[in-house]
């Protein structure tokens, strides 16, 4: 193998230790050793509990660790980084499918294009199509990302990911009406099933309240976003919550709650909503966020729990990243009291080329 990259595991129990081809075992070290089990009868034995640490290395070069470490990039906004290392990495479709997100991240749309093409010829067309689809949301061309989506939900029907996908479209496009009668239709899952559709579930139920949250329906929208942020139980005695979630969605969930909060002057509710906010940002961008969709959420995050001027600043960063948030600005009730700041904010709603969806 040739460069590793370093990394530490604690072990209680070594009955036998496996380590992928990807790895390699550097060192063992024990740190203490002591009798276990001595007063079970008729053992075979003696047994000891070892403690210790086994120090392992990982070819970073290697498809899974690489699409590990990519991914870990991009979450970070390294797309720069991220693009470094598919360079040296072993291809694989994985790997492939994290380039095309890279070139998404980076604005860098023909290189995306022509992956998506690459994957097309490879068998790959729900996972090409969706990236397209992803390439046309972030260029706000939505009548060809409204055929792409399409043409995946031809593809795939059920597609767990093409649905999330579709309630996505329909946000973007402000479509909430039509979104809501699609959750109530779906029938791709069942949420008794298992945890990931269950999952699925609590997504549907965020979608849903941002959608109540844009038709001023805000009570019942408080009620699904608390549900889904950890605040209550639902229905079914079980809370439906997104637990530590992907960060730029938690961020929209409580922006849209605390937009909600606001409307029905709940002023206990608010207070407590953005002290949590604010302290999920400060921890998730400790921990080195700083992607794309991460920094976009934030910032209207900002504006809903009342930072105007950090708010207006981080909008000002994602729009100097060369794609400016999908979405109009000045219709999103989150971005209310920066759109009460006054010309300061001129510059940049001119730089939003976004026009209303048509599709």
């Amino acid at each position: 193998m040739s460069c590793f990259r370093r990394a530490v595991a604690p072990f209680l129990l070594i009955p036998l230790l496996v380590v992928p081809a990807a790895a390699e075992v550097i060192r063992i070290q024990i740190t203490s050793r002591e009798p276990f089990a001595e007063d079970v009868p008729g053992k075979v034995g003696p047994y000891e509990r070892l403690r210790g640490r086994v120090v392992y290395a990982l070819d970073p070069e290697h498809p899974t660790v690489a699409e590990n470490f990519v991914n870990s990039l991009l979450l970070r906004g390294d797309s720069a980084q991220a693009r470094a290392v598919l360079a040296g990495a072993q291809q694989s479709m994985g790997l492939l499918k994290l380039a095309a997100m890279t070139a998404l991240e980076q604005g860098d749309w023909e290189r995306a294009s022509t992956i998506a093409e690459t994957l097309k010829s490879e068998g790959e067309e729900l996972a090409a199509h969706l990236i397209l689809w992803r390439l046309y949301t972030k260029r706000s061309k939505w009548s060809l990302a409204a055929h792409e989506l399409k043409i995946s939900e031809t593809i795939a029907p059920e597609s767990v990911d093409v649905y999330l996908t579709a309630l996505e479209h329909l946000a973007l496009t402000e479509k909430y009406g039509v979104l809501l009668a699609k959750i109530a239709n779906w029938s791709g899952v069942n949420p008794a099933k298992s945890a990931k559709e269950h999952k699925v579930s609590v997504i549907e139920q965020a979608w849903r309240g941002i959608a109540l949250a844009r038709g001023g329906r805000f009570e019942e929208a408080a009620t699904l976003l608390r549900n889904v942020l950890g605040d209550s139980v639902g229905a079914e005695g079980q809370a439906a919550t997104l637990d530590d979630g992907y960060p730029p969605f938690r961020l929209m969930i409580v922006g849209y709650l605390l937009t909600a909060l606001e409307s029905m002057d709940d002023q206990t509710g608010l207070e407590r909503w953005r002290t949590q906010g604010l302290q999920w940002l400060a921890e998730t961008t400790a921990s080195g966020w700083g992607s794309f969709d991460y920094r976009l959420q934030e910032a209207y995050f900002l504006s809903a729990a009342g930072h105007v001027e950090q708010s207006l600043a981080t909008f000002f960063e994602v729009a100097k990243l060369g794609v400016f948030p999908p979405g109009d600005l000045q219709s999103d009730p989150r971005a209310a009291n920066i759109l009460m700041a006054g010309s300061s904010l001129h510059e940049l709603i001119a730089g939003d080329q976004k026009t209303t969806p048509a599709s």
